[in-house]
């Protein structure tokens, strides 16, 4: 294939990144970062976070390893997270066709 088409594996990605963007957002409006945590314990769907977040609890299932430093703190991640405020404020109504290519 030659330029400017999407794969449909940039669908799924892009879905993935703004599904796990709105679960990390969920966990620190709803206060409850331990879920966002529960995330890096292994390769989990969104939704075994809360299936198996009684098992974390009871000790069945180990707690993540390892976090990255911006998911340790809610203050981190909101940070890493700004960027949707951001997002939000785009005027898609006034976006152009040419804006989007940024003359690439």
């Amino acid at each position: 294939t030659s330029g400017g088409a999407a794969f449909t594996k940039d669908a799924v990605y892009l879905h993935g990144m703004l599904s796990v963007h709105t679960f990390f957002r969920w966990t620190i409006r709803h206060r409850r970062p331990r879920l966002s945590h529960l995330l890096f314990a292994g390769k989990m769907a969104l939704h075994d976070v809360f299936t198996l977040e009684p098992l974390f609890e009871d000790g069945v299932i180990a707690e993540p390893l390892y976090l990255p430093p911006w998911a340790q703190r809610a203050n981190g991640l909101a940070g890493v997270l700004a960027f949707s405020l951001f997002a939000n404020r785009i005027r898609i109504d006034r976006v152009e066709a040419e804006d989007l290519t940024l003359g690439l």
